[in-house]
């Protein structure tokens, strides 16, 4: 009897040492506000597991809540498993070692994770181009080449981050091509970006992503072309933006160095809900790409040609791939086939970068970007 007790009891204690611990004294699944069908539900379980985030003891995990500047350092410092001990005072005029995350906050900041300031604004709600620099410095992510968001420029301070956030398919911005930079975080969405840095599973496919805009040219910059002419061969065109009229369109002037009739050579584009629009200055639309733009949506456009009205049929071939061009590489460009033989080529916050004449043997770039400037 003695002898099946103390059986008992040491399968008791094997069992209890050998089970899985969330860390926390709320279950990942029993969150009240966090439903099986919640977008971010594995992300959340996944960190609870890993004790990085945790829940509240009323047995929420209020997912919509915004992330603070003082949590984000907490969970961070969680993630990486950092030592809290002996890190220096950073001197914030608004955390004192009475701060409950004064240890985290110092260790956030002597690893590099946030910068050295005058104040941390330890409640103030983080926003995403901050999230951005925190996780580019806790992480060493790399690479940011050909990312570009509508509302992020190459000049903004934040732009470094937020490229790189996304080459490494940690965010893939919004449909419209932008990033929201001074958006705040909610703790669902943090527990995705950092459950994505830690682990690519969770890793969004971009290749599944819905394209709701950015595909027109930014009008604070010029683009130069290589475009083939059957009369000439290639020449350069430098498109330069204009004005917008008031019905919303772009104008551009393409100005040849060697153009064949020795005129210039007017543009217009426009972007709207329905999609994004190209044509001659003052006159017919020549290619429209309907929005939303999803991998394998197809579409028929009716352009003018010298012949008379023609009926184009365009498929989304592929909504992710690499591009690279003298103007640089270009990542996640939308590649639309033509039914004629043509494939074109759009990257959001630049626009169209190259188009591909694959009637021909070997195939002919008809279209090329060689540079933004």
């Amino acid at each position: 009897m003695k002898k099946t007790r103390f059986l008992i009891l040491v399968l008791t204690l094997l069992i209890a040492l050998f089970s899985p611990s969330l860390n926390t004294g709320q279950a990942a699944s029993s969150f009240k506000d966090v439903p099986s069908n919640h977008s971010t539900k594995k992300e959340i379980d996944y960190l609870i597991g890993l004790g990085i985030i945790k829940g509240y003891n009323d047995g929420t995990f209020r997912p919509y809540n915004n992330v603070t500047n003082a949590q984000a350092a907490t969970m961070l410092v969680r993630a990486l498993k950092l030592h809290t001990n002996g890190r220096p005072n950073p001197q914030f005029t608004d955390v004192f070692s009475t701060n409950p995350a004064f240890k985290e906050i110092a260790t956030a900041v002597d690893a590099g994770i946030f910068p050295k300031s005058k104040a941390f604004y330890p409640n103030a709600s983080i926003s995403r181009e901050a999230m951005a620099r925190a996780l580019v410095n806790a992480f060493k992510l790399q690479g940011s080449e050909g990312i570009y968001f509508t509302d992020v420029s190459e000049s903004y301070w934040s732009y470094p981050y937020i490229s790189k956030l996304a080459a490494n398919q940690i965010t893939t911005g919004y449909p419209d091509g932008s990033f929201k930079p001074k958006n705040t975080v909610t703790r669902a969405q943090f527990s995705a970006f950092v459950a994505r840095s830690l682990n690519k599973t969770f890793k969004p496919r971009v290749e599944n992503r819905v394209v709701t805009g950015g595909l027109k040219h930014n009008p604070t910059k010029s683009y130069v072309y290589n475009l083939y002419n059957h009369f000439t061969g290639y020449e350069k065109a430098s498109w330069q933006y204009e004005w917008t009229n008031q019905s919303g369109w772009d104008n551009w002037t393409a100005y040849y160095e060697d153009d064949y009739d020795g005129e210039d050579v007017y543009y217009s584009q426009r972007e709207d809900k329905g999609g994004m629009y190209f044509g001659w200055q003052d006159s017919e639309i020549s290619f429209a790409l309907p929005y939303p733009l999803t991998l394998n949506k197809k579409w028929s456009s009716e352009r003018y040609t010298y012949e008379g009205d023609k009926i184009d049929y365009y498929v989304v071939t592929n909504i992710a791939k690499t591009i690279t061009t003298p103007a640089g590489t270009f990542h996640n460009v939308i590649e639309i086939k033509d039914y004629d033989g043509y494939y074109l080529y759009y990257a959001q916050g630049i626009g169209h970068i190259l188009t591909i004449d694959a009637t021909q043997q070997p195939a002919k770039k008809t279209i090329e970007l060689v540079e933004i400037y």
